[in-house]
């Protein structure tokens, strides 16, 4: 898939006092939150609205959400387009 470098080679998912995971992935800190009205699940990271998908798809599931969200730290360490 792609090529994980130090900053992104360990990541620790924690399940905070809500019931979200979160998890400081590069130099941002990213939250995976369920869905208000559906089965899925969003991606919430800096100060931007919740992300439920990723190039077409919705995140099914909290293991979903956690690998979209890591290659998503990725691509924004990498200064690329999410």
């Amino acid at each position: 898939m792609f090529s994980y470098n130090n900053k992104f080679s360990a990541i620790k998912w924690r399940l905070s006092e809500n019931g979200n995971y979160t998890a400081y992935i590069g130099n941002r800190n990213f939250t995976i939150i369920k869905s208000q009205f559906d089965d899925g699940y969003g991606i919430v990271y800096g100060e931007k609205k919740p992300l439920w998908e990723y190039n077409g798809k919705r995140f099914s599931s909290v293991e979903d959400a956690k690998k979209n969200a890591e290659y998503i730290a990725f691509l924004l360490y990498n200064n690329e387009k999410v």
